[in-house]
């Protein structure tokens, strides 16, 4: 039968990590912590410097930082159940509950691009630390379960996202489900002494690249609306007049639309915020041409062709439009970074 690794050197972080077993209750994933760096493990500073360790000197080093990390986690452990009796009602709930709580109350009130990326994080979370309490998170096993994934090909922006995901649903806890307030007895009453300490805080982020931004040029502008089909080009002169992104503009419909107080509102928003933008120029004139033409037939503002029932997309035009006008490096979220303050300032007229 194979021994049970106690502890090992992680070359890729460059970390000795621990597993302890005996903190581990019965179906529960054994509890992964760092003891100390490859490099304090190998080497030890003396009076005439840096020297190697020997192998008896590095076993007892591993084993007594094993040891005093498994003391300091058991008292932990003893701490939490000494603080029962209902005074840490993040004792009293475990993190699968809470996320399960989650997403069915809070999760739905935010843009569905959130709800996609949060559901897929704490499905992953609800997993690991399921039958935990919340009391029992610790900074450590988050960020090692966080890095374990580094392996799957996931970019570090979306290990942040998981990060950002458990995060956001303890913070929810703590804020309007009350779970995870800390209490004493004083005079015989309980008495609120603060909050559960979210553990997601104190993780570092992993670097992610500078953001992508690319601009349409004035002359570039021109070639593409030249090359867009007509319906395609009422969509990218929105998009470039308005700031909207692709999915608001492609699903637009006419009753977020005020052509009287010349205004149009934007309600499914990334941010999960309605918001509105006054119709000036060319944006107003495309929305009540548009308008007029389709004689209350369809509730999109760019319906399908053989369906009025159901909204256009316009991917295959759009790709068809980039090649016949030679952009490269643009996609059609750049057109948002296109603001026209901007195209209007520098005196280009966008429909020409």
């Amino acid at each position: 039968m194979k021994k049970k690794e106690r502890y090992w050197m992680d070359l890729n972080r460059q970390v000795v990590r621990g597993r302890f077993y005996s903190l581990a209750e019965p179906g529960e994933i054994v509890p992964v912590y760092n003891l100390c760096t490859i490099d304090y493990a190998s080497f030890k500073i003396t009076k005439r410097g840096k020297t190697k360790r020997g192998d008896v000197d590095k076993a007892n080093l591993l084993e007594t930082l094993y040891n005093e990390k498994l003391l300091e986690k058991e008292a932990g452990v003893r701490k939490r159940k000494a603080q029962g009796n209902g005074l840490n009602e993040a004792d009293n709930h475990t993190v699968a509950e809470a996320i399960q709580k989650f997403q069915t109350e809070y999760l739905p009130t935010k843009s569905r691009s959130t709800q996609a990326s949060y559901g897929n994080s704490l499905k992953y979370w609800s997993k690991l630390f399921g039958s935990k309490k919340l009391s029992e998170l610790d900074e450590d096993e988050i960020q090692i379960a966080r890095d374990e994934l580094t392996g799957s090909g996931l970019a570090n922006s979306t290990l942040n996202r998981y990060i950002a995901a458990l995060s956001s649903m303890i913070t929810v806890c703590t804020e309007e489900y009350k779970w995870c307030r800390k209490y004493e007895i004083k005079d015989g009453a309980r008495v609120k002494t603060g909050n559960m300490i979210n553990p997601c805080k104190s993780i570092k982020q992993r670097k992610e690249p500078d953001s992508r931004v690319r601009f349409l040029l004035p002359e570039e502008s021109k070639r593409l609306l030249k090359a867009c089909q007509p319906d395609l080009k009422d969509a990218v002169m929105l998009s470039l007049l308005t700031g909207a992104r692709k999915s608001e503009i492609w699903n637009l419909r006419f009753d977020s639309v005020n052509l009287e107080k010349k205004v149009v509102s934007f309600w499914h928003t990334k941010s999960g915020k309605p918001r509105s933008v006054p119709l000036y120029g060319d944006s107003f004139l495309i929305l009540q041409r548009r308008f007029e033409a389709l004689e209350g037939r369809s509730e999109w503002v760019f319906p399908r062709n053989t369906n009025f029932s159901k909204p256009k997309s316009f991917s295959d035009q759009w790709y068809k439009a980039l090649d016949k006008s030679g952009l490269e490096d643009f996609h059609y979220h750049d057109l948002r970074h296109t603001a026209a303050s901007y195209m209007v300032m520098a005196g280009v007229t966008l429909s020409a």
